[in-house]
């Protein structure tokens, strides 16, 4: 399913990847705190991930244009790979669902396998019991995001945790992902190796959030709220 230019830099770029905290690292991972956040929970945009506080703890719901847009771009590229066929007058979902049902196409006719939303054991790295990538290409994992590089950034966290739960299951190392960033005018198929670095992120935001679930503590608003943020008028209102 990913293009040409995706393997090509994939083996161009194989063994850069420099890792001490591996999945298998089970006291490392484990988190002191007993609540168990989701992947989605340790990648919101808050920068206090307030925004987990008031969804989880208050029970809050907020929606706003940029989470319907990304929610429906998701469903179009993910539409063909679970079989479902669908009809778009939306120009960019109509883009998306047709450059996926080409990569569906490509994906049967390259062998390679691939699995739609596998459920992977999150528990063995501090996460909640079972979380699931959009795909897993053999082991690799790939996530579909819509917007801007704050999506991107945050998706990279994501697929660090995906690998370290694989890396876990597994016990084989999982040093690459793959984000599929659509915007409005195109799509950007973006190769990560799953470095030292991101992998230290993953752990402290895991660690951050998973305090504030324990403890139901308010850990107030930030200075530099984002746009898009649902529940930006809460805080800021």
């Amino acid at each position: 399913m990913l293009p040409r230019a995706v393997w090509d830099e994939l083996r161009a770029t194989a063994g850069e990847v420099i890792v001490n905290t591996r999945g298998w690292d089970w006291a490392l991972l484990q988190s002191r705190f007993r609540a168990r956040p989701s992947i989605s929970d340790v990648t919101t945009p808050c920068p206090t991930k307030r925004d987990v506080y008031l969804r989880r703890i208050l029970g809050m719901r907020m929606e706003s244009q940029a989470l319907e847009t990304g929610r429906k771009v998701h469903e179009a590229f993910m539409a063909p790979f679970k079989g479902e066929e669908k009809e778009y007058e939306d120009p960019l979902l109509k883009r998306v669902y047709e450059e996926a049902k080409l990569r569906k196409l490509e994906s049967e006719q390259e062998g390679i396998p691939v699995s739609v939303e596998p459920e992977i054991p999150g528990s063995p790295i501090g996460l909640s019991s079972t979380i699931k990538p959009d795909f897993l290409v053999g082991f690799m994992p790939v996530e579909v995001v819509y917007g801007g590089n704050g999506s991107l950034e945050r998706k990279k966290i994501a697929v660090t945790g995906y690998a370290l739960a694989l890396e876990s299951w597994i016990g084989l190392p999982v040093d690459a992902a793959v984000i599929i960033n659509v915007t409005n005018k195109k799509t950007y198929w973006n190769v990560v190796r799953i470095h030292e670095g991101l992998r230290r992120k993953f752990i402290e935001l895991r660690d951050e959030v998973a305090r504030i679930l324990a403890e139901k503590e308010d850990p107030g608003t930030s200075e530099e709220c984002p746009s898009y943020c649902p529940f930006k008028e809460v805080c800021k209102g």
